[in-house]
C-alpha cells in the first residue's frame, strides 16, 4: 500500500468516534450525580476528552492531505 492515510484517518475516526461517545457518557454520568466534586470530575473528564478529540480530528485532518 503506497498511501496509508485513507486507512490511517479511518482508524483515528473510530477513536474520534470512541472518545466522543465516552465524552458524552461522562457529560450524562455528570448532569446526574448529586455531589458537586463528582460533577466537577465528571465534567472535567469530559473537557478533557472533548479537548482529545479536537486533537485527533486535526490530526486525521493532516493525513488526509
Amino acid at each position: 500500500m503506497s498511501n496509508p492515510g485513507p486507512l490511517a484517518a479511518l482508524v483515528y475516526g473510530f477513536i474520534l468516534i470512541v472518545l466522543l461517545s465516552v465524552s458524552l457518557i461522562l457529560y450524562s454520568i455528570g448532569r446526574t450525580i448529586k455531589n458537586e466534586i463528582g460533577k466537577g470530575i465528571a465534567y472535567a473528564l469530559t473537557g478533557i476528552l472533548l479537548i482529545l478529540s479536537l486533537l485527533v480530528g486535526a490530526f486525521i485532518l493532516t493525513l488526509l492531505t
